[in-house]
């Protein structure tokens, strides 16, 4: 794998790729070899799994949750970088 793919392989991709395959990471995460085909599919991966697969994997949790989901939930749930409390006002 050359540098330009390794950039453009990002997210579930890379999971799938530093454990071993689709069976060897479905098996360290306790899901089916299906489940992590659907996330292949997709692009990303159910929030809930997102910490878990950066804590064993090394993948940045921003590379693996849906982009939607990351534009709403960055500044509360994943760090707040002003040190603002969530959901207060200026």
């Amino acid at each position: 794998m050359n540098a330009h793919d390794e950039a453009q392989e990002r997210g579930i991709a890379a999971a799938v790729r530093k454990a071993g395959g689709v069976t060897q990471l479905a098996h360290l995460l306790g899901v089916s070899h299906q489940v992590v085909s659907r996330w292949l599919q997709r692009g990303y991966v159910p929030y809930r799994r997102v910490l878990e697969i950066e804590a064993q994997l090394g993948i940045d949790r921003r590379a693996l949750i849906a982009p939607k989901l990351w534009d709403l939930m960055a500044p509360d749930v994943f760090g707040n970088d002003k040190g603002d409390i969530p959901g207060s006002i200026g």
